[in-house]
């Protein structure tokens, strides 16, 4: 399977945060990294490229708990 949405950004975009906006067959109007993957349907390897630390990293962070629920 390939993936039309590589390249629509460069990677430099990707680290700095700034992602391409699209037109998904299977997702409507997504975000996509250099590597064209949805950066809102991602596991936490991508994560932690993407952010630098998962979502539930992040949510724990901000709730100042040190739980990875982030509750």
């Amino acid at each position: 399977m390939s993936n039309d949405m590589i390249g629509c950004s460069t990677e430099q975009n990707t680290k700095d945060g700034l992602f391409a906006t699209v037109l998904c067959e299977g997702c409507g109007g997504t975000q996509v990294d250099h590597t064209g993957r949805c950066i809102w349907h991602s596991d936490e390897e991508h994560e932690k490229f993407i952010l630098g630390e998962t979502i539930a990293e992040f949510k724990a962070r901000r709730n100042g708990s040190g739980d990875s629920e982030g509750k």
